[in-house]
């Protein structure tokens, strides 16, 4: 059973999907907001979205007169780290299969040109 933190990320990524929520990017690379009525969160994910310990994601939850109230860093081995992946392919418009993308490839180089 999903417990509390991971249903609110679920409906995150079913939101920022549906395009009923807006995720801002601020001026650092792989870090974007989200504004609320009364919070905010910032989400910091590698720019490439690469899975390594080297690069954990972290989702921090502030109140609007900017004090932190939570704050959760994973790395790929630990609890959440996947529906936070999720959410950080999705924000990023990212969300198609490693198949998706290879059948795009595959239909840009059978439309290319040669000679």
């Amino acid at each position: 059973m999903k417990d509390k933190f991971e249903t609110f990320l679920s409906v995150l990524v079913e939101r920022t999907t549906n395009k009923l929520i807006k995720w801002e990017p601020t001026e650092d690379e792989g870090i974007f907001k989200l504004n609320l009525k009364e919070h905010y969160i910032i989400l910091t994910f590698p720019r490439n979205l690469a899975k390594t310990n080297d690069f954990p994601i972290r989702f921090e939850i502030y109140t609007n007169s900017g004090d932190l109230e939570q704050e959760v860093t994973r790395k790929p081995d630990e609890d959440y780290y996947n529906r936070l992946h999720h959410l950080c392919r999705t924000i990023k418009g990212k969300s198609e299969s490693l198949s998706d993308t290879v059948d795009n490839l595959m239909d840009e180089l059978n439309s290319l040109n040669l000679y």
